[in-house]
């Protein structure tokens, strides 16, 4: 039994605690506090000190997009940069289900392609190169925890911190084995992502972009219309 007031959580059954009393579950629902478990020591927000500040600056977001954006737009905005539906309301909810559009209130590896490309720039004008590629591995890793490890996140990051560790180390990647090698790994520390349906998409639309796009874009260069 699980009973809830004012943003706190009581759960009534230890057997539930690994399900809720952790920081993946604690960062996707920012809006819970804290989680008092029967008969065991509460659960605080968040044990780590990134995780905490990660919470709290992702309440902070939420906060503003709801004071800046009017209804619908602040859950949309929410959904699409943080991966978070606390703010979508039941009703438009309940359309992106009827139209198979609800897929697009999440956050996607794109997140991590924008964010980098553009921070990377900001970076380098600060730091060396070497080091401007430390601090955005740890930035986009951070942003990580903060839309709380959802699978095409977690997927883009692994690739992105391979992509920048090689040219860290001056060495060249390729796609296709960085998207292999992220998606061994993946599968190694959480084997039930197999059966995850946006990890299953995410690595989909990656692999047509590292293999199949590049075979079109090739036979269509070299095979120009034909004109009259």
């Amino acid at each position: 039994k699980v009973q809830s007031a004012k943003c706190k959580v009581t759960i009534q059954s230890s057997k539930l605690r690994k399900l809720f009393c952790n920081e993946k579950y604690l960062l996707n629902n920012p809006k819970i506090k804290s989680i008092n478990l029967c008969r065991e020591r509460p659960c605080s927000t968040a044990g780590s000190l990134p995780a905490k500040l990660a919470i709290s600056l992702k309440s902070k977001i939420l906060t503003v997009y709801q004071e800046s954006f009017p209804a619908v737009f602040d859950g949309i905005m929410a959904g699409v940069v943080l991966g978070d539906k606390s703010l979508i309301p039941k009703d438009f909810w309940d359309k992106l289900k009827a139209t198979g559009t609800l897929h697009m209130m999440v956050a996607s590896g794109m997140n991590i392609a924008m964010f980098s490309g553009g921070v990377l720039s900001l970076l380098c004008a600060l730091f060396v190169r070497r080091i401007a590629l430390l601090v955005l591995i740890s930035l986009i890793w951070f942003y990580t925890l903060m839309v709380g490890f959802q699978p095409p996140i977690v997927r883009a990051a692994i690739m992105a911190s391979l992509i920048y560790v090689g040219q860290f180390l001056g060495r060249q990647t390729e796609g296709g084995r960085i998207l292999l090698a992220t998606g061994l790994l993946m599968i190694f520390l959480s084997p039930e992502l197999v059966f995850d349906v946006g990890f299953q998409l995410s690595f989909l639309a990656t692999g047509g972009l590292v293999w199949i796009q590049p075979k079109i874009k090739n036979t269509v260069i070299a095979s120009p219309p034909n004109r009259r």
